[in-house]
């Protein structure tokens, strides 16, 4: 208890003799011209706005979508309600099978041929036999 006595006593006069020292009057640039002020204030605001972007795109959640799969020869695609085809299904596709509704969390994409394809990360749910009959689409 003595040394954080002492210690605390030695901090604060040491505090104190820095704060006592007065400052010294020294001579200042001259302020910057309008032109420099406002570039700046627009490198502060890119700097700002690049920050939260990138912020954004870091945390950002995966995309989810949901639908009845179908499959189309070899490939597996997620179509909406009324049938129609939404996306290629790709990545974690294992637990996948034809005639059910999902929910899919992942990346939508393209493929070399420029079809919309989903990049499955993960099977959210599945929510069993999809209610309406699931059209094949044929390419």
């Amino acid at each position: 208890m003595f040394k954080n006595l002492v210690s605390r006593l030695s901090v604060s006069l040491v505090c104190l003799a820095l704060l006592s020292n007065g400052f010294r009057a020294e001579a200042q640039e001259p302020a910057p011209s309008g032109g420099q002020a406002a570039g700046i204030f627009a490198i502060l605001i890119g700097a700002a706005a690049g920050a939260g972007v990138g912020v954004y795109f870091l945390v950002r959640a995966p995309h989810n979508i949901t639908g009845c799969v179908s499959e189309d020869g070899s490939a597996l695609q997620l179509t909406d309600e009324q049938g129609k085809n939404l996306y290629l299904l790709a990545g974690d596709i294992a637990m996948i099978k034809p005639s059910e509704k999902v929910r899919l969390s992942g990346k939508p994409g393209k493929d070399e041929q420029k079809r919309k394809t989903f990049s499955v990360k993960k099977v959210s749910k599945i929510y069993g036999p999809c209610t309406a009959p699931v059209a094949v689409a044929s390419r």
